[in-house]
């Protein structure tokens, strides 16, 4: 079961930061934008390095959408539960008002992680995407496992 688990992270922590590349014949590459030029892009694939010439490339869907908007999901959920828990009697009466706390900040802390962590995804894509950039700065592969991070 934990091996599954395992598998699961890394397969979500992996395509967390491919970008999906639509080509002018409509087939799709999906990889991690490493670096690019005036011509070409190069792309880190699970099959290895790739480079794509631009002019074929129809439209690029950069990595982190999805998390910058759970993120900004969940801390908004955060900030109205807080609102909902302080406007309840709760707020004089209960033994423990910290308590009802946690649900809030775990919340707003967890949709602060998941908007930082697709907003770095994002932003590494673009800029390893903009014409004449070098490979994205302090990227490593973790485990030997494929998976970039960038800082």
């Amino acid at each position: 079961m934990r091996l599954r688990l395992i598998a699961v992270s890394m397969l979500v922590l992996r395509c967390s930061t491919m970008a999906t590349i639509t080509l002018q014949d409509k087939s799709e590459i999906s990889g991690t934008i490493t670096a690019s030029s005036k011509e070409e892009i190069q792309l880190l694939t699970h099959g290895g390095t790739k480079t794509v010439p631009r002019a074929t490339i129809h439209d690029i869907g950069h990595p982190g959408k999805f998390h910058m908007l759970l993120g900004v999901s969940l801390f908004a959920a955060g900030i109205v539960t807080f609102i909902a828990l302080d406007q309840r009697d709760c707020r004089d009466s209960c033994a423990q008002p910290i308590a009802g706390l946690a649900l809030p900040v775990v919340a707003g802390a967890a949709g602060a992680g998941f908007f930082f962590w697709g907003y770095s995804a994002w932003s590494d894509s673009r800029g390893a995407f903009q014409s004449g950039s070098q490979p994205v700065g302090n990227s490593g592969t973790a485990a030997g496992i494929g998976y970039q991070f960038h800082f």
